[in-house]
């Protein structure tokens, strides 16, 4: 999985997945995602676009939806 961290835009290759879902947690461990996208799929690649915005607490970075 890839991201570019500004706009939004992640990508996975999988060459065996049928269906494939994109979790948004606030937390890094053992929490519940507060966003699930199912990714489209366009062969072997799966997209998903979210509109996100960084808000920093405690050195962390957390992602949130506009």
């Amino acid at each position: 999985m890839n991201y570019e961290t500004n706009c939004g835009d992640f990508k996975l290759i999988s060459y065996t997945a049928q269906d494939v879902q994109l979790c948004l947690f606030n937390n890094p461990v053992g929490d519940i995602p507060f966003l699930t996208v199912d990714m489209e799929n366009e062969g072997y690649i799966f997209k998903a676009s979210v509109e996100v915005k960084k808000l920093f607490l405690k050195n962390n970075v957390f992602y949130y939806l506009f």
